[in-house]
């Protein structure tokens, strides 16, 4: 694992923007506001985030890992959508992820932001982030590829989503058999 951290803290540190002294060993979330959204800014304050973290000697943390990914999949507001980045921080999740919890928050920030634009998906923030209707298709094929690495390490969310996903046939062939398999493990 220790090198796993060092290659995730070199991540971090090579994508860093800003100035680390204003953090002061202070945790940040990095929340995106959604009047104003500024990902450009939240992204920073998760690299942040990620660094202080691991200076500490402490695991990489996965939701940070997996909020980075989301944004540079998506990009806008201040972040140019980077498929390099994303995959690079995708992968970091993978594999440092152990029981399944990083990868579902992969899944679910990227099908928070792609599932208003698939036929009877959730309405969401549909206007706000109108600019990814365009890749609706790949966002909910990374979706449907991130809840399963979820599945196989045995994530019960992931595989209630993965469920509902099927049942409506969201970024998927509808399935009603595998939504009712995917319940049912879920249990």
């Amino acid at each position: 694992i220790q090198g796993d951290i060092k290659a995730c803290k070199e991540l971090a540190d090579k994508y860093k923007s800003g100035n680390s002294e204003n953090v002061k060993g202070e945790h940040f979330s990095g929340s995106v506001r959604l009047r104003n959204p500024n990902f450009a800014e939240a992204a920073k304050w998760y690299m942040k985030e990620i660094s202080l973290t691991m200076e500490r000697g402490e695991p990489a943390p996965l939701y940070s890992l997996a909020k980075i990914a989301t944004l540079f999949h998506t990009g806008g507001y201040g972040l140019t959508r980077d498929m390099v980045k994303y995959q690079e921080f995708a992968d970091l999740v993978f594999e440092l992820d152990n029981n399944g919890q990083g990868c579902n928050h992969l899944g679910y920030n990227l099908s928070d932001m792609y599932l208003p634009f698939v036929k009877g998906g959730r309405d969401g923030h549909r206007k706000l982030f109108s600019y990814l209707k365009q890749y609706s298709k790949e966002g909910m094929a990374e979706v449907v590829k991130c809840y399963r690495k979820a599945e196989e390490k045995g994530n019960k969310h992931a595989m209630s989503e993965l469920g509902v996903l099927y049942k409506n046939g969201w970024g998927v062939k509808k399935d009603k058999k595998e939504a009712e398999r995917l319940f049912e493990k879920a249990r």
